[in-house]
């Protein structure tokens, strides 16, 4: 009954503006049913899409959350040297031991994974640690990793001549995949991080056994590009290969003879010299 009523007392009212001809504005709004809504003349509405109801949040917030995260990432990358000199001390220990350990276990991988760590780039390895690296990263070949760890965990003058000397002769034969411009920069690293007695004797390091030490590797890439590209029969009739050869220990510890195999035109007796390069 009420919604009945209702619907004949809005005919009424539209009865009744059409019959009083032109109604303003504001005859018309008086003319509405009561509610608790106030529109004026100059006033636009516009009805809002359904999808754009979330509405965003302030650019306030958002600018403060970001500048939240931001202090957060910086205070996890604040590690490293603080004001305790007794406590820097034990940092720099704990580095090179675990450095020394990686070595010993012949992991390279955890070696790389430590010296790559930007948080221990405030540490610097000492000379027995460094030596000990370098010889491994230079007999394998991995030319890259020892040029990284000259240059971001080593100080200048931190090896002695000799035992730059020591590193040097354990350059490889094989280069792998190594190039050997990254030896070169890794020899002229290796001179930055080595304390000479006077000027003339890094110029020399850097002229002399710099060159020789490339015209080595020059050699060696040289002689494995012949010895892989041509065929082994080949290389047996021109004196350059020796096949079902066999090593045994030698006289020293660190010797090995070489012993030929059944082949024509090869033989060694005893009373030669048959050691390592020179056989």
């Amino acid at each position: 009954k009420k919604g009945k009523k209702k619907g004949v007392d809005e005919q009424d009212t539209d009865k009744q503006t059409a019959d009083a001809g032109p109604v303003s504005t504001t005859d018309a709004l008086e003319a509405l049913p009561a509610q608790e809504v106030s529109i004026t003349a100059a006033t636009a509405v516009k009805v809002k899409p359904a999808d754009l109801a979330a509405e965003p949040e302030p650019k306030k917030a958002v600018a403060k959350e970001k500048q939240n995260k931001k202090g957060k990432l910086k205070k996890k990358k604040k590690k490293g040297l603080g004001s305790d000199a007794e406590a820097n001390r034990k940092a720099v220990q704990i580095f090179n031991r675990h450095v020394q350990q990686c070595v010993a276990q012949n992991d390279p991988d955890a070696m790389r994974e430590i010296l790559q760590d930007p948080r221990n780039h405030n540490f610097a390895l000492d000379e027995l640690v460094l030596e000990t690296v370098m010889k491994a990263t230079v007999i394998a070949a991995m030319f890259d990793d020892a040029l990284y760890c000259l240059r971001h965990c080593t100080l200048p003058g931190t090896l002695q001549t000799v035992q730059t000397e020591r590193i040097l002769t354990c350059l490889p034969q094989n280069l792998r995949n190594s190039s050997a411009y990254t030896a070169a920069d890794m020899i002229n690293a290796l001179c930055i991080a080595t304390e000479f007695d006077s000027p003339t004797s890094r110029t020399y390091f850097l002229r002399i056994v710099r060159g020789i030490a490339l015209e080595f590797l020059e050699e060696a890439t040289s002689a494995r590009d012949r010895i892989c590209s041509s065929p082994c029969e080949r290389l047996v009739r021109g004196g350059l290969c020796v096949v079902n050869a066999h090593l045994k220990r030698g006289k020293k510890p660190t010797d090995l003879v070489v012993v030929p195999g059944d082949q024509l035109g090869v033989f060694v007796p005893d009373t030669l010299e048959n050691r390592g390069i020179q056989a």
